[in-house]
């Protein structure tokens, strides 16, 4: 007898999931624009248009300058010409509105499109420098931080922006290896300031970013549960039967659960699009959603006794793995782009003047309009003309004078530049910072 009641108990409390959530607010606008006016029709004729050489290897040994030919180098820009000749002509129009997809993979494949842009770019820059071409290094630099901007300010999902992040990021360290150079005069300091203002990171692309993921994660768990897809493939050792899995699912996921968890998250972080760090109510979003969550499951009472959503925590650890990434990359963004305008005007100052400025204060207005916002604490940034350099308080929010002493705490997918006690950008080229940017994985 208590084995039948334990059984007709188990098999009553199955159906745990709660009502479902409104998910309305997460549904990305759909735009429809002719495609001669869609800066992603050129941006796909450049992809479609890329010509690798044979040597695949020792093209990629250009990118990171490991090794320089300058003949091949100059032979790979002349049979891709058309390709930044396509992207010169999508910046030509303002909005890149991308295709929609419902699914990472179809996601990931996009974006990997944008990557192979991504080389040439790296390819044709470092050329231009190396030939003290400083005049085509600031026309092919508006191009390409141009395209990334595009790409950004309507991304239709999160690694689409993730990616464009990364461009622009590398952009701004070919800035900053320009303005290092000493080759640029005071008008070609101005006009790369200009360039750097004009281009940058979009809210608006951020928060797109965050919608299209949740969509697709929402996608990934209703697709769970109906059997459509698999928690785990044949290539993974844990791999159980297919048949088993979406039992596994029909038990273990409750999707409204998930989506409302999702909803909690993502209605946060678009909330706080525009907070600098120190502002936001959603510094851990793990802590986040576990408080939320025992407030939910105190209200249930006894209905938490049912079949505990467990796959289905798992499911929403990896749908708001990519919110956590891009919440950090939005703010290190911001203070890649506030470090390299301040830096240009300093320059700028410099040349003016003969010597560093006492204070930024001292660059407004003729050099700067205003002094940029750290986009962790929303004071002015920082800088120091005794250190040479310019500098956020990062993560901790703690002014530690621009010390560059790793933090206890290591977050994955993160650079070391970006975990030290403050963020620093030097001045001058001598104490050069780590150029690598968080993985776009």
């Amino acid at each position: 007898m208590i084995m039948v009641a334990a059984c007709a108990f188990f098999i009553l409390t199955i159906p745990s999931d709660i009502s479902p959530v409104d998910t309305r607010d997460f549904i990305r606008p759909t735009e429809n624009i002719p495609e001669k006016q869609n800066a992603f029709t050129f941006y796909m004729k450049a992809v479609d248009a890329i010509s690798y050489p044979q040597d695949i290897g020792k093209f990629n040994n250009h990118i990171d300058e490991t090794d320089w030919d300058e003949d091949f180098v100059e032979g790979v820009i002349n049979s891709n010409s058309l390709v930044y000749a396509y992207v010169e002509d999508g910046n030509h129009h303002a909005r890149c509105i991308v295709p929609q997809v419902t699914t990472h993979d179809e996601a990931t494949e996009s974006a990997n499109k944008w990557r192979s842009l991504y080389k040439l770019f790296v390819v044709k820059l470092n050329y231009d420098i190396r030939r003290g071409e400083t005049g085509n290094a600031l026309s092919d630099l508006k191009n390409f931080l141009e395209f990334s901007s595009r790409v950004q300010t309507d991304a239709g999902y999160y690694i689409q922006y993730l990616t464009s992040l990364a461009i622009g990021h590398w952009c701004l360290s070919v800035a900053r290896d320009l303005v290092w150079s000493g080759l640029l005069d005071d008008n070609q300091l101005a006009q790369l300031q200009l360039i750097i203002t004009s281009n940058p990171p979009s809210s608006t692309g951020y928060v797109l970013a965050l919608k299209g993921e949740f969509e697709m994660s929402a996608h990934l768990v209703d697709d769970i549960y109906a059997g459509d897809r698999v928690l785990v493939e044949k290539r993974e050792p844990w791999y159980l039967p297919n048949w088993v899995q979406r039992i596994v699912g029909k038990l273990y996921v409750h999707p409204n659960r998930i989506k409302r968890d999702m909803v909690l998250i993502y209605s946060e972080l678009i909330s706080q699009a525009t907070n600098n760090y120190a502002e936001s109510q959603l510094t851990d979003i793990e802590e986040f959603i576990a408080n939320r969550r025992s407030e939910f499951d105190s209200a249930d009472g006894m209905k938490t006794l049912r079949v505990p959503n467990s796959m289905g925590v798992i499911l929403l650890s990896h749908a708001v793995l990519p919110a956590r990434k891009a919440f950090r990359l939005n703010l290190n963004a911001q203070v890649d782009h506030a470090a390299m305008t301040v830096m240009a005007a300093v320059h700028r100052f410099r040349k003016a003047n003969g010597v560093l400025p006492r204070k930024l204060c001292d660059l407004v207005p003729e050099f700067l309009p205003a002094v940029p916002a750290d986009p962790y604490d929303g004071k002015q940034i920082r800088y120091s003309s005794s250190s040479g350099i310019i500098y956020s308080v990062g993560e901790d929010l703690a002014d530690s004078g621009g010390s560059t002493n790793r933090l206890p705490e290591l977050r994955p997918a993160l650079s070391a530049h970006w975990q030290t006690e403050d963020l620093v950008f030097p001045i001058e080229k001598e104490t050069t910072p780590e150029k690598s940017f968080p993985s776009e994985s």
